[in-house]
């Protein structure tokens, strides 16, 4: 079996969520079959061979294309008033179209895996060039991060244009759907909006890796981690520094927040409130700076699909406070607490930070629930299972 894995941006460095998903997916197809990974590359995601582990370049044949997304006003416009996505179509070139069809056709691949939404720009070439199934592989419900950004802008003529986004990726969306062999939905809640839109679809959740690091449950400082080039973390860590930790300091003045994460120089910028907040820009190693920093705060007031941070965290005992829409698809509320409203934010953020052992056991719940649900082995056995029923 061959399969061809072709990503919207390098999977390496892994500098959020989105690259971690699909480095699990392509560790996981390499472990079933023989791989081609394409990823197309960018200038905000540039591609560098040396960031990329050597097994992986080894065994999978990689390969990369290099398309300009750099934001040109007048394609938008022009897109605006034609009412076509230009957040999907800047993924699209002629020259890496001409290239994966090359490889498409000498090739001749059993199986092609789009991960993500934006690697589907080709989607129409392979149809019409190859007789491979094809697989969709979603990270989220792409229109809803932006119908949810539009419902909370008050600025009326951004409200109106985030609004007209949406809608145009969720035309695209439901296309690709209709387009794709299968679609792997990595929540239970993605999967229920996705539902009867496709001809297969199925629930494959993100794999983790667990590892043995001690976490140190006196700690009581409070820390936010993610990439500050997507909508969703600016809105969250804005709130949490300009809004939630003022008030926190009205109770208790020793609080501290540190905030990690790639793109921070983009974020540093919009706050207006700065006491006890430690900033540590991009960190190498996630996992060190989580064990290390007390508990997760994840005010997520927008987005779609699973945070892999918030798993992560999980995968390291380490105690979360959330809001609902930052621990969607996770099916085990007492593994993290969650809050509504900025007097329940306060309020269990006292709880947590007064009980080391409600810090605890709510992380051994969270430990054991990922533990059974992202096992890697178990993943493993899934998608092969999958990839068999698709080839039949």
């Amino acid at each position: 079996m061959r399969i061809l894995h072709i990503s919207n941006k390098p999977i390496f460095p892994l500098i959020d969520g989105g690259c971690k998903a699909m480095n699990q997916t392509l560790n996981s197809l390499m472990r079933l079959s023989k791989v081609k990974h394409i990823c197309l590359s960018t200038y905000k995601h540039p591609f560098n061979k040396k960031d990329y582990p050597k097994d992986i370049l080894n065994e999978a044949d990689v390969e990369t294309i290099y398309v300009e997304t750099k934001l040109n006003f007048f394609k938008a416009f022009v897109h605006l008033l034609f009412n076509i996505s230009y957040n999907f179509s800047r993924f699209y070139s002629n020259r890496a179209n001409a290239i994966i069809q090359k490889k498409i056709l000498e090739e001749k691949f059993d199986l092609i895996v789009l991960d993500n939404l934006y690697a589907c720009a080709y989607i129409d070439t392979i149809k019409n060039k190859s007789t491979s199934k094809i697989i969709y592989r979603s990270h989220n419900v792409e229109h809803i991060i932006w119908e949810r950004l539009y419902k909370k802008e008050q600025f009326l003529f951004k409200r109106l244009y985030l609004k007209i986004l949406s809608k145009q990726l969720k035309k695209i969306e439901l296309k690709i759907l209709k387009k794709v062999d299968a679609v792997w939905s990595i929540s239970n809640t993605d999967s229920l909006y996705l539902l009867n839109k496709t001809l297969s679809l199925s629930t494959i959740p993100m794999a983790l890796n667990f590892h043995d690091k001690k976490l140190e449950y006196s700690n009581k400082d409070l820390f936010f981690i993610g990439s500050y080039n997507w909508s969703p973390n600016i809105d969250a860590v804005t709130w949490l520094c300009n809004v939630l930790l003022p008030k926190l300091h009205e109770k208790d003045s020793n609080v501290v927040l540190h905030i990690a994460g790639s793109y921070s120089d983009e974020i540093e910028s919009k706050l207006t409130y700065s006491k006890n907040i430690i900033f540590h820009g991009f960190v190498k190693d996630s996992n060190e700076f989580m064990i290390n920093n007390g508990i997760f705060v994840m005010p997520i007031r927008t987005g779609s699909g699973v945070r892999v941070k918030a798993l992560e965290a999980m995968s390291l005992s380490v105690p979360i406070i959330a809001s609902e829409m930052a621990l969607e698809g996770v099916d085990c509320e007492n593994s993290f607490l969650k809050a509504k409203g900025i007097d329940d934010w306060l309020e269990k953020i006292h709880l947590l930070r007064s009980s080391e052992s409600m810090r605890r056991d709510i992380s051994k719940n969270a430990y054991s629930y990922v533990k059974s649900t992202y096992n890697k082995d178990e993943i493993d056995k899934l998608i092969k299972k999958e990839l068999e029923k698709i080839l039949a």
